[in-house]
């Protein structure tokens, strides 16, 4: 899906008329030859978590931590405690649509991309949940018995700590407000708390100017990340920590320097805009893919940072493609198919699925068992990486507009097992139980 600056209407798909916020012309012609399952997955609603006012674009689970992050065409990047579903920290940095958000590995820093051309990086001062000590175990009861460590958040990025939070003022001003976080957190899950280092100071300007949800909001990134001449479509950690990449509509890829917010190099190859960039894991390696119906494998590890791949394997817009932990690329399209590759051989992929309506942001889980296909037809169908469909459910619970990303969780402590954001501004949780689980 390509986002916008500016949200469009959008109304849920029906049998007579699809109106997209998507730029390709038409629906690409295809039958539905999923692969059935006779032993099917569970896979149920589980709660929701409220608050965006427009479409949501892109979700991601916190590597270190039961907190997840969501992108929104209403200009906010939010940061909310999966155990509690509030939203603990809103991101209000960026004047246009917020389309992609990514943690660093450290769960403490966090890159957003946006429609105003930029990418932002700002803190994510939220403690990662552990067992509680015998001494206070028996103070503080929650949920999944466990306690939150404050303490300092480290980063392999040396960059500035300086993080300012906001709250409404009077006369359409805004107080500079480091609340004091007793007050904040006060009825919120203790498992998700902000930093004390980033979060402290005057009690009173909140009580006189609560902040909506109660949630802790940022205004300034710590850096900003600048040069791209069109909307920043995706931006993603590269696997050192140290180093971001950027797509955008002006067909340019781009590496960062975060500590410098330097742009080491512009890479270019593609006809028309990109639509995603994602990282490998572990490896200086990038898949771009855009509307030019291909996908591109890049090796940054070298200085000229050239195309190791070029894949022409779709028909039409490819809108996502992801590494998974066990040397797989799966890839999504407007063309209504999933494909996984070996990549060890990219020839030819391994296994294609066949949707009913195009695939948008995939999904891959920490195993790289299972696929999450987020779909314009409002729904999340769930295969494994063979290309077998589990899910059965019809999902009358779920969206009700085009589901635009997917995310697994990254930790055992989640409560949930998958999550969804789509057009109709839902950040949907999921929970997934596997036949002869």
């Amino acid at each position: 899906s390509h986002p916008a600056v500016c949200a469009c209407p959008f109304l849920a798909a029906t049998s007579s008329r699809v109106t997209r916020l998507k730029t390709t012309y038409m629906y690409r012609a295809g039958a539905n030859k999923i692969r059935r399952n006779t032993a099917f997955a569970t896979v149920d609603v589980r709660r929701e978590l409220p608050g965006h006012t427009d479409g949501v674009w892109d979700i991601m689970h916190s590597p270190t931590g039961r907190i997840v992050a969501t992108a929104s065409a209403d200009h906010t990047a939010r940061v909310w405690c999966t155990e509690s579903g509030t939203c603990i920290l809103k991101y209000l940095g960026h004047s246009g649509s917020v389309n992609s958000v990514r943690f660093h590995r450290s769960g403490s820093m966090v890159c957003s991309a946006s429609g105003d051309g930029q990418v932002h990086l700002w803190r994510c001062p939220v403690t990662s949940p552990s067992p509680p000590t015998a001494a206070n175990a028996s103070q503080h009861v929650t949920k999944s018995s466990s306690q939150t460590n404050v303490q300092p958040l480290g980063s392999s990025v040396p960059l500035s700590p300086s993080v300012d939070t906001i709250v409404p003022g009077s006369g359409g001003g805004f107080y500079t407000d480091m609340s004091n976080i007793a007050h904040w957190a006060q009825g919120q899950d203790p498992s998700c708390q902000l930093d004390d280092d980033d979060l402290t100071g005057d009690r009173a300007a909140e009580d006189q100017n609560e902040v909506i949800d109660r949630s802790s909001v940022l205004r300034l990134p710590v850096s900003h990340l600048s040069g791209h001449l069109g909307v920043v479509t995706a931006a993603h950690w590269l696997a050192d920590g140290d180093h971001v990449a950027s797509s955008s509509w002006d067909r340019t890829l781009k590496l960062w320097d975060a500590e410098t917010s330097q742009c080491i190099s512009t890479l270019t190859g593609h006809d028309q805009e990109l639509t995603n960039v994602t990282c490998h894991p572990s490896e200086k390696l990038v898949l771009s893919s855009a509307r030019d119906t291909t996908f591109r494998m890049w090796d940054l590890s070298s200085y000229d940072c050239h195309p190791v791949h070029v894949l022409q394997a779709h028909s039409g817009t490819v809108t996502s493609a992801v590494f998974s932990s066990k040397g797989h690329v799966i890839s999504a399209s407007d063309d209504r198919t999933v494909k996984v590759w070996d990549m060890r051989q990219m020839r030819s992929p391994t296994t294609t699925i066949r949707a009913s309506t195009p695939v948008n942001r995939i999904a891959i889980s920490a195993d790289a068992r299972l696929l999450a296909l987020p779909q314009d037809n409002r729904h999340v169908r769930v295969f494994d990486i063979n290309g077998v469909r589990l899910d059965k459910s019809s999902q009358k619970q779920g969206h009700s507009r085009m589901v635009t990303a997917a995310a697994f969780v990254t930790c055992d402590e989640s409560p949930d097992d998958l999550y969804s954001v789509g057009f109709d501004n839902r950040v949907i949780a999921w929970g997934v139980v596997l036949p002869g689980s």
